[in-house]
This record gives structure tokens, sequence and C-alpha cells, in this order.
């Protein structure tokens, strides 16, 4: 017994189900874009308020040094750094580095000695470094007495809120994208409303046979492909009058010959019975002329019938 595998092609998406997922899609990928604007700028915001929050400090601390006033007079502090970890180093004249926190990370590289950004401070070559290192911004200041402080905020603090927006965003656009699916359906099914409509009318038109014109709205592409539906519909109409008139014009125009046709046919029919009534040769004769030419009669009014009922070629535009 053998088995054939039948091959089903894939059912394609109806024309609502194409505008419903293209809405969706469009949709996804704007708030894709705008979702990525929205992360790069938060990211780059919460980048610029530490670089801003490290070079408030490393200047609090360098005013403190100068005038021996306590630094947090001046602006510096960990607390509003919204538990960040800050680090502060200080690298002496004689070139000893101490830090507030155990071990010299991240000021120093994995060799233990200072970056040459940090170096050029130290030596005096230039007055001041801030840049990003090691996941921290790094300030480096020289004060006035040959010193140099450096002040560092990791990155990682905004890891928190980028994630919290992250999340936002995400819940956000997945509603959007599902609105923009339920008003992308809303939108195809009043918008095929008419095309339903006229598949409605074709199939009446196939099921009954009756050429009843569709209702048209608006003045659309839709609505134009309509009133060329129920033009059609009026020429099918027209058509089949003028078939039903044919019908019966014919009817009208061999009635009269094929009953005198029958007549004379009966009445030669009958001279060749027993009780046959007695006829000229010359009159059977032409009788026989008279069945002969009506049926010549009858001939040329179906030829002509024929040609009434073709119907022209249609010229093309």
């Amino acid at each position: 017994m053998r088995y054939s595998r039948a091959h089903t092609r894939p059912r394609a998406l109806s024309l609502h189900g194409r505008i419903r997922v293209l809405t969706m899609s469009l949709a996804a990928l704007a708030v894709a874009v705008s979702a990525l604007a929205i992360y790069l700028v938060a990211e780059q915001s919460l980048r610029s308020q530490i670089i801003d929050r490290v070079g408030r400090n490393s200047d609090a601390l360098i005013a403190s040094a100068a005038s021996g006033v306590p630094a947090d007079l001046f602006g510096f502090g960990i607390e509003d750094t919204e538990g960040t970890a800050v680090k502060v180093a200080l690298m002496t004249t004689d070139g000893t580095l101490v830090s507030s926190s155990n071990g010299t990370y991240p000021f120093t590289n994995s060799d233990g000695g200072l970056d040459d950004p940090e170096k050029a401070v130290t030596e005096g070559r230039t007055d001041r470094s801030l840049r990003e290192v090691r996941g921290y911004y790094i300030s480096a200041e020289r004060t006035d007495s040959g010193e140099t402080i450096m002040v560092a905020e990791a990155l990682s603090g905004t890891s928190p809120l980028l994630g919290k927006l992250t999340l936002a965003l995400i819940l956000v656009g997945a509603f959007l994208v599902a609105l923009a699916g339920v008003a992308g359906a809303a939108v195809a099914r009043t918008g095929l409303r008419p095309v339903r409509r006229l598949r409605a009318g074709t199939e009446r038109v196939a099921r009954t046979g009756a050429f009843e014109p569709i209702d048209v709205n608006g003045d659309d592409e839709l609505a134009s492909l309509a009133n060329s539906f129920n033009e059609m519909l009026a020429a099918l109409s027209r058509s089949r009058a003028r078939q039903g008139q044919l019908i019966v014009d014919a009817g009208a125009e061999l009635m009269e010959p094929l009953t005198a046709l029958r007549t004379n046919i009966d009445l030669l029919m009958s001279l060749d019975g027993p009780n046959a009534p007695v006829m000229p040769d010359e009159q059977q004769d032409r009788l026989r002329v008279e069945v002969i030419e009506q049926m010549d009669v009858i001939i040329g009014l179906v030829h002509d019938l024929v040609d009434h009922a073709r119907e022209p070629a249609p010229t093309q535009q």
C-alpha cells in the first residue's frame, strides 16, 4: 500500500490581516526608534550629571585644601550621588598616592602606576584631566601646593535607573504596539467595508442571477470600483433584456412561416391518403414550390436572428 504526502501551500494572509500586520510593524518600528532615542538621551544625560558631579567634587576639594575649610561647605559630598561609588585620592609632592578607599583602583592601571593623563597633571604639564576609564569618570586637578587631587565616580550607578527605564520603555512599547494592532484592525474593518459589500454583491449575482446594484458611499477609489461594478451589472441586465426580447421577436417572426409551412405540408401529406381530395397537378406543384419558398424564408429568418444575437466584439482603448 502506497502513501502519498500532500503538500499544502501556506494560506496567505487576508487583506485585513496584512493591513493589521503592516500597522503593527510600522508602530513597532516607530516605538523602537523612539525608545532607542529616549534611552540614548537618558544615558547621555546621566553621564553628563556624573561628569558635572565629579568636577564639582574636585573643585570643592581644591577649595577646601586651599582654605582649610571642610569640603562639604563647598558642596562636596557622597550622599548626593544616589548611592554611587565615589572615590578620592591624593598624590603628594613626593609621589605618594593616598586613597580614601582600600587600594588605588581605579586611579592606577594594572602596573600600579598612573595613566598618562593623570601623570601629566601630577608632573605639572597640565592643570586638569577629566576622562572615562575602567568604568569610572576620573578628575585629576593640581593644587597650588603642588599636590594632585583625584576624584572618581563609577558609571555603574546609572545601571539601576537605566534598567528601570528600559523596562518602562519595553512595557510602554508593547502596549503601544498592541494598541496599534487594535487600531489597525478597526481601520481595516472600516476601510474594507466597501470591499465586503462588493464581494457580497458578486456572490449574490452568482447565486441568484439578480443584477441588483450595490450601495455606493463616498467618492474614493473603492467607491469608483463599486460604481464600475454597478455599471457592469447594468450592462449585463440590458444584455439579458435584449436576449429576452430577441427570443420573443424570434418566436413572433418564425410563428407565421412555420404555421403556413405546416399547413402546406399537412395538405401535401393528405394527398397520399386513401380518401385524399382531388387536386390538380399544377396546384400540387405550386404547393410544393410554396413549401420550398417558406423553408427558404425560415432559413433566412434564422440567419438574421443569429446575426442579431451575435454581440459586437469589444474595442480596445
